[in-house]
């Protein structure tokens, strides 16, 4: 079941330019975590990272335009971190606790795909289920979505559900607002 995009808040403290918006939605299925997001603003204002020749998993995408998801088990210290560029290059990263133990989570590369159009840049991704289970247990869970958006004078704004303190810090639990469980069609799908 598709999820229709809800808004994206920026952070007062590193506000785009006028007309910059990005929305983003989630949720569980049979296949796994099923995410989008939408970045619209005027053609040639966001910089877009070109498809990279041979995407692959690669560090530091925040630092340009990158759309990103944390989710975690509502009564966990243990969360994910996945991060997807324009260029279809991606992490996803496991920590043990609020910025402590990073590692790159074992798993296969997320199902992604980038439209560029001339007013969005839309980047859907499926992180397989088994690779979320295997490391956060099974569902419910709570997911924080934001996006880095750096324009082309390399002014960068930090959009997400909501913001929980007076810096950009998506790792902030608090601005994790999103409970997650599967669909209905899911669990019939698991029960089979």
């Amino acid at each position: 079941m598709e999820k229709a995009l809800g808004p994206l808040v920026a952070h007062p403290a590193a506000p785009p330019s006028p007309g910059v918006e990005a929305l983003a939605s989630a949720a569980l299925d049979a296949r796994g975590l099923v995410l989008r997001w939408s970045i619209r603003a005027a053609p040639h204002l966001v910089a877009v990272a070109p498809r990279a020749p041979r995407p692959g998993r690669r560090d530091r995408l925040w630092e340009h335009t990158c759309c990103e998801a944390f989710v975690a088990a509502p009564d966990g210290d243990s969360y994910l971190e996945l991060n997807l560029a324009p260029s279809e290059d991606w992490a996803l990263w496991a920590f043990d606790g609020y910025r402590a133990g990073m590692r790159a989570a074992a798993c296969d590369a997320p199902r992604l795909r980038v439209l560029r159009m001339p007013r969005e840049l839309r980047v859907d991704a499926i992180v397989d289920a088994a690779a979320v289970r295997g490391f956060l247990g099974p569902p419910p869970y709570v997911a924080g979505l934001s996006a880095v958006v750096e324009e082309q004078d390399g002014r960068r704004s930090f959009f997400a559900l909501a913001h929980a303190g007076e810096r950009p810090d998506f790792h902030a639990r608090a601005s994790w607002t999103l409970a997650l469980a599967p669909d209905a069609d899911a669990r019939e799908g698991e029960a089979r």
